[in-house]
């Protein structure tokens, strides 16, 4: 018997199984801290059948994204303003509703919550605590906010909480530095990509998302983004320092940039005369990115800092080789299965890039069996697990 067995046998005995409270908001998004909210919630519909949970939304459209099993539960707080949703709302609803524990999944909570209600913060990283030196402002004002409204709330939310659950343990090192909390008191837990290995076979409307985007076979893919941590104008000059040849034969396809909304980068490729070489998607959902992956001919993830870095797992369990920053977490995460880089030299990027163009079909081969034996670790189902036994850890000590 497991110990989150052991603990809700005890649960049990006394009458009750654990009220859990979800903050659910940013299942409205699809990337990023939507995306782990959305997959933690669906794993635990699947594993968890004996607890409670009310999962926190700020639009009623969310609720189109929740799993439709007896045990969950949803409702919409008003207003929807951030602050007052999060500070106010949310903890005064937490105790009407009598919850044993609020799981706050992405990064922010309340300050003022019950001491009634125990409180589990996931902080993914703590790049809003890093100096400019390191980590440049993002040219959005909207990221800017966030990242002061992090750095005063998550670093008291973080001493508040009886658990701070983390992605890696790069990102745990981190915590333990920059939030001084106690290491006994963090808990990591890694993320999942089981939902991209099961779309590994081709499909046929493949073609159509080739054709909707006018990309064309073979291409390499990278996700991009405005913020200057994703390092997408690295990327698009390591794509520039390839042989011609190559520059002719592979289009460079990248995922999360809108081309006509963003003119640097517009007037980079511009410069580099790759306008016909080179993609830009824009946003694409899960499905879409899926087919990306799949037909792609290798990833490309220059990222300067990343508390785990999922799109290298996505990539790997598609059976993709990688071309991967040798920074922060994203080694924990890729093992021995990633070509790692400097992301800081272009240069470096495509001559990781051009290794693996110039590999023999065998080498080739090699890199995506890696590449799936190393995914094959992660799991939606053993993060689900690994929170639910967190969950009863603490309604256990009620």
């Amino acid at each position: 018997m497991v110990k989150s067995d052991i603990l809700f046998l005890k649960n049990y005995k006394r009458g009750f199984s654990v009220k859990v409270g979800i903050d659910g908001r940013y299942l409205k998004r699809q990337v990023g801290l939507g995306k782990f909210t959305y997959h933690l919630i669906h794993a635990l519909a699947k594993i968890d059948s004996r607890n409670e949970y009310i999962i926190y939304l700020d639009l009623p459209q969310a609720a189109e994204k929740l799993p439709q099993v007896k045990n969950f539960h949803w409702k919409v707080l008003t207003p929807s303003n951030y602050f007052i949703w999060e500070q106010i709302c949310l903890p005064l609803q937490a105790a009407k509703d009598g919850l044993d524990l609020l799981h706050s999944p992405a990064n922010t909570a309340p300050l003022c919550l019950s001491k009634k209600i125990k409180l589990i913060i996931t902080v993914h990283d703590v790049m809003f605590l890093l100096p400019f030196s390191v980590l440049p402002k993002s040219p959005s004002v909207y990221q800017n906010i966030g990242r002061f409204y992090r750095k005063i709330i998550v670093t008291a939310a973080a001493r508040k909480a009886g658990i701070v659950a983390t992605v890696s343990h790069y990102s745990a090192k981190d915590i333990i530095r920059y939030l001084k909390i106690n290491n006994n008191k963090i808990k990591v837990v890694y993320l999942g990509s089981d939902q991209m290995a099961e779309q590994l076979q081709s499909r046929p409307s493949d073609n159509e998302t080739l054709e909707k985007y006018k990309i064309h076979k073979p291409y390499l893919l990278a996700l991009g983004g405005t913020d200057p941590r994703k390092n997408t104008e690295k990327v698009i000059q390591s794509f520039q320092k390839l042989n011609r040849e190559e520059r002719q034969k592979y289009q460079l396809v990248i995922v999360g940039i809108d081309r006509h909304r963003n003119s640097n980068f517009s007037e980079l490729v511009k410069d580099f005369q790759l306008e016909d070489r080179i993609v830009f998607t824009g946003f694409v959902g899960e499905s879409e990115l899926a087919t990306l992956y799949r037909q792609a001919y290798l990833f490309i993830y220059s990222s300067l800092y990343e508390g785990f870095g999922l799109p290298v797992l996505e990539a790997m369990s598609t059976g993709k080789p990688v071309v991967a920053s040798k920074t922060t977490s994203i080694p924990e995460v890729g093992g021995r299965a990633v070509l790692y880089v400097n992301p800081e030299s272009a240069d470096e990027i495509a001559c990781g890039i051009q290794k693996i163009l110039n590999d023999s079909p065998d080498a080739y081969q090699n890199r995506v069996d890696l590449g799936l034996q190393q995914a094959a670790q992660f799991s939606w189902e053993k993060t689900a697990l690994a929170y639910r036994s967190l969950y009863e850890a603490i309604g256990a000590r009620i």
